[in-house]
C-alpha cells in the first residue's frame, strides 16, 4: 500500500515538474522560417511549353497552380504562432509544401539562365538571423518546410493545455 502512495505521489510530481517546464520553454518556443513569395507559374509555363510543348503544360498547369497556392499560404504561418488549429493546418500545409518540393527537385531542374531549366530562386527567411536565403533548388523549400513542420510541433506542445491528457500529446509532439 505504501509503494502504490509513493508511485502515485513522484506520478504527480513528474507531472508538476513537466507543466513547469512547458509553461517556461513557451518563452523561447523557435520561430518560424519566413517563406517570401515567389511566382512559379510563369517561369515553369516558358520551361514546359517551349522543351516539351503546350499539350504537357495543360496538363501540368492545375498542379503548378496548387503548389503555388499552396506557397502563398506559408507566409501566414508567423502571424499564428499561438493558435493550436491554425498551426494543425500549417502542419499539413509545410508538410504537402515538403512533398511538392521533393518532386519538383525530381522532375525539373532549376537555375538562373538556362534554356534547360526554370528560372526560380526559392527564398527563405532564417529563423534566428531573419537572413535572407536563396537558392535554384527546390530542396531549400523542402527543407525549411520541414524545419516549420518542426516548429509547428514545438509550438503546438508549448500552448496546448495540459489538463487531461494534454501532457501526454505534448510529450508526444516534442518528440
Amino acid at each position: 500500500m505504501e509503494n502504490i502512495f509513493i508511485e502515485h505521489y513522484q506520478t504527480n510530481f513528474n507531472q508538476l515538474n513537466f507543466k513547469i517546464f512547458l509553461v517556461n520553454i513557451k518563452m523561447i518556443a523557435p520561430d518560424f522560417r519566413e517563406a517570401f513569395p515567389i511566382n512559379l507559374k510563369d517561369p515553369a509555363k516558358k520551361f514546359i511549353e517551349a522543351n516539351h510543348g503546350t499539350e504537357l503544360w495543360l496538363a501540368l498547369e492545375p498542379a503548378i497552380i496548387e503548389i503555388q497556392q499552396t506557397r502563398d499560404e506559408l507566409k501566414n504561418a508567423g502571424s499564428y504562432k499561438c493558435d493550436i488549429e491554425q498551426l494543425k493546418k500549417f502542419q499539413d500545409l509545410f508538410a504537402k509544401n515538403y512533398c511538392n518540393a521533393m518532386l519538383l527537385n525530381k522532375y525539373f531542374s532549376f537555375s538562373s539562365n538556362s534554356a534547360s531549366s526554370i528560372n526560380v530562386a526559392f527564398t527563405w527567411g532564417d529563423s534566428f538571423s531573419k537572413d535572407r536565403v536563396t537558392a535554384f533548388s527546390p530542396v531549400l523549400e523542402a527543407l525549411s518546410s520541414k524545419y516549420n513542420y518542426g516548429v509547428c510541433l514545438g509550438r503546438m506542445a508549448c500552448f496546448m493545455p495540459l489538463d487531461g491528457d494534454g501532457i501526454k500529446y505534448a510529450c508526444r509532439y516534442m518528440q
